[in-house]
């Protein structure tokens, strides 16, 4: 998604507008990417390293002699969960930003949200690696970051409406513990947010239930939501 269609123009258009001495020649862009190489999430490197791999060497065959594009993968391969990940990462892209950057050349960096704001004042163009909160989009708090997967609040304003077209306004929400990625618990936190801020149209009675990953858990979480609710619940479970 990084290199399709709208984004990618948008990538373009910026580094013409920012770098103007360097359009005479080919524009030599370097994409640094921060994803871990295999976490268990569907960013890893072994999922998507390939897919980069191509859309480079596509973006140099459609766009050349004006751009000149590279890719550079930074990550420890015995990493394993997002904490390990942010710290290598900043530790890592820092150094290389301070000693290895070439003043001739431009940079766009693939981050996760729980990192950015540690690169924010580079002036790097920054992707979000998934999901993204507010704060990523926010012209103050990351004015060149890109939310090419969504945000967080979009998602849940999506499921609202979707109860608003349905009349669905009890909604009892079954979260699981103790899961590897915070996504779920983060879409679970902002839907009641979000949802007591429709409250002067909309009056949504909304009910968080956490369980376990075991059979007892489970099947007691859905017989409260059962109990509780005609059908409108989300499960949000890692699987």
């Amino acid at each position: 998604m990084l290199l399709s269609g709208p984004n990618f123009l948008v990538l373009i258009w910026t580094f013409a507008v920012n770098f103007p001495q360097i359009s005479g020649g080919p524009v030599n862009v370097e994409i640094v990417s921060l994803l871990p190489y295999d976490f268990g999430m569907g960013t890893a490197l072994v999922r998507t390293g390939s897919a980069f791999a191509l859309a480079v060497e596509e973006a140099n065959k459609r766009y050349a002699p004006y751009l000149n594009m590279s890719l550079r993968l930074m990550y420890n391969a015995t990493d394993r969960n997002c904490e390990e990940v942010a710290g290598q990462a900043i530790r890592t892209l820092s150094e290389y930003y301070y000693r290895k950057t070439d003043p001739e050349s431009v940079y766009a960096i693939i981050v996760s949200r729980e990192n950015f704001f540690q690169f924010k004042e580079w002036d790097w163009l920054m992707f979000a690696n998934g999901a993204s909160a507010d704060d990523f989009v926010d012209k103050e708090k990351s004015p060149t970051g890109m939310a090419t997967g969504g945000t967080l609040r979009g998602y849940t304003e999506f499921t609202l409406r979707l109860c608003i077209f349905h009349r669905w306004f009890h909604i009892t929400v079954l979260l699981q513990t103790k899961a590897f990625s915070s996504f779920y618990s983060e879409i679970a936190g902002f839907l009641l947010r979000v949802a007591a801020e429709y409250s002067g149209r909309y009056h949504f009675d909304v009910n968080l239930n956490m369980f376990d990953l075991v059979d007892e858990s489970m099947i007691a979480g859905l017989n409260h939501a059962k109990h509780r609710s005609r059908g409108d619940h989300y499960t949000f479970v890692e699987v």
